[in-house]
């Protein structure tokens, strides 16, 4: 979900390599969501050429990471069409199967940011496996409550520690992200894209969300492994 310049060296603290990824969700263009792409892509055409790669978007967004993807690596584009194909996603109401994944199924919804952003809800097992949902970059809105409905574990930016002084800000803070996820009724949390990284503020933006949210809280860094 999203590619950033750092995908590399994430996939490694994860105990992957840039062969293992099946598919590559992009929510938005924004260059921290985006700029690793080619690089991802790069080490699938030299080294995995023969692990085919699905990247999904919205349509409009897609757009942008092909134009990406030619501009840094033109001269590859007859190998990465060997190995990489791009598809659109449907932002639709209702559940669609998400393509080449099996028993998965994917929601989409329109959020709130400064440029066109998606967030997405993937359950996993047909018909009552667990569900994930993920709210890309978004201030605060009722379109990931609807989208986040019952879900196991909701994955929401939390950019602010505390809300922002100006009205619409385009991401969120940690209590407004822990009213969402009571009001959904998610089973678990976690609070991603923090503006404070470090570990010292990991218990601040917890408790911040545990104000409105009675479940688990979680505050993931690179490399962090979770079983729903």
């Amino acid at each position: 979900l999203d590619c950033g310049p750092a995908i590399m060296r994430q996939l490694e603290l994860a105990g992957l390599d840039a062969g293992d990824p099946t598919h590559v969700i992009v929510s938005h263009q924004h260059g921290d969501h985006t700029l690793g792409l080619p690089m991802l892509l790069l080490n699938r055409v030299l080294f995995w050429p023969e692990r085919p790669l699905l990247v999904l978007a919205m349509r409009p967004v897609l757009a942008v990471l092909q134009q990406l993807v030619m501009l840094a690596y033109p001269d590859l584009s007859q190998r990465l069409a060997e190995t990489v194909e791009f598809a659109a996603l449907d932002d639709r109401q209702g559940s669609y199967q998400l393509p080449r994944a099996g028993e998965i199924n994917y929601a989409m919804t329109p959020v709130r940011h400064s440029v066109p952003t998606w967030g997405i809800r993937l359950v996993c097992g047909i018909p009552d496996g667990r569900s994930v949902v993920y709210s890309g970059d978004t201030a605060p809105t009722r379109a990931i409550v609807a989208l986040a409905a019952g879900a196991d574990l909701l994955v929401h930016d939390t950019f602010f520690l505390t809300p922002p002084a100006d009205h619409y800000s385009g991401h969120s803070a940690a209590e407004q992200v822990g009213a969402i996820a009571a009001e959904a009724g998610v089973r678990m949390l976690a609070l991603v894209h923090r503006e404070h990284t470090d570990a010292a503020y990991a218990a601040d933006y917890c408790a911040a969300a545990a104000a409105h949210f009675p479940g688990l809280i979680l505050a993931p860094n690179a490399g962090d492994s979770y079983r729903i």
